[in-house]
């Protein structure tokens, strides 16, 4: 599994955690809130949970990091529908 953050250029409370699950070979990402906790404490997530833990469509992701500005390289990994490494 690959992981990977980045926060949000115009909305520094918001960050996205994203990457590829190589066992389900699935994308996934979710957006986290700095000013917002769950019941633990921790940041909340404001995404659709099912986005995080299920996955996602490359679509979907390409969409979310191109919002986030996320690393060039990442982008065109999801656009060639490659995993992010």
């Amino acid at each position: 599994m690959s992981r990977y953050t980045k926060t949000h250029p115009k909305e520094a409370h918001l960050r996205i955690a994203y990457g590829y699950d190589f066992p389900q070979q699935a994308y996934f990402y979710g957006i986290f809130d700095s000013t917002k906790e769950d019941e633990n404490g921790d940041e909340k997530i404001v995404s659709d949970l099912e986005k995080y833990f299920v996955g996602c469509s490359r679509n979907e992701l390409f969409e979310k990091l191109q919002e986030f500005e996320a690393p060039e390289k990442h982008t065109s990994m999801v656009a060639l529908d490659l995993p992010i490494e």
